[in-house]
């Protein structure tokens, strides 16, 4: 994955994987919507800081530019927050209707658009190896995006031989064979923009980690 100035540093300041930092945050992204002191600390100087070092790296630099955007669109971090929870909402909760994007693999990977299909059943098994089914999938069906990118977060942090073919398994299997779908999803039905951005930026990070891994 192509390395991002400003984020290694922050990374190292938690006591993380630069990698496995970047996959960490965009899964807590997709796991829940940003609280109002969410909002701020992005607005405030640290979090514009570790934004603005995305914008300057590389293949994100749009996504993450219209990140910072979209989190300044309302007057006060509450506004912003709630309009942010109307999107998240609207989108993987259910809210739109069939204008929803639900953030599970097996809706778009499986014979129907429906939870529970194969595809979390063969990714709940790749969790069982590393003995983490429980761990990462207790409240979620297992193939919820932000559980898949903890997961990767967790294999970066883990390397070894099986890991990192789990890795590529992952991202070739049970990622970029359906996130695309998804993130192009996010751009035709967000009405608010953040998580059409978010999805983008993910979709890079995949691809990029994709061609770049061992």
């Amino acid at each position: 994955m192509e390395r991002i100035q400003g984020r290694d540093e922050v990374a190292r300041t938690v006591g993380m994987h630069p990698d496995a930092f970047v996959y960490r945050w965009l899964s807590t992204l997709f796991a829940s919507e940003l609280t109002p002191a969410a909002v701020a600390s992005y607005r405030g100087a640290q979090g514009r800081a570790f934004l603005d070092a995305l914008v300057a790296s590389g293949p994100v630099e749009e996504d993450a530019a219209a990140l910072l955007r979209h989190l300044d669109t309302a007057d006060s971090p509450d506004d912003a927050a709630l309009d942010l929870a109307s999107a998240y909402a609207w989108l993987f909760h259910g809210v739109g209707g069939p204008q929803s994007v639900p953030p599970f693999a097996s809706v778009y990977a499986g014979e129907k658009p429906h939870t529970g299909q194969q595809a979390e059943a063969d990714f709940r098994a790749l969790l069982r190896r590393f003995g983490l089914d429980a761990r990462y999938a207790a409240h979620e069906p297992a193939d919820h995006v932000a559980v898949m990118l903890e997961f990767m977060a967790w294999l970066i942090e883990h390397p070894g031989d099986d890991a990192a073919l789990c890795r590529r398994e992952l991202l070739e299997r049970h990622l970029l064979n359906w996130f695309p779908r998804f993130a192009a999803l996010c751009a035709e039905r967000d009405r608010h923009g953040f998580y059409a951005a978010l999805a983008a930026m993910t979709l890079h990070v995949l691809e990029a980690d994709r061609a770049n891994i061992d």
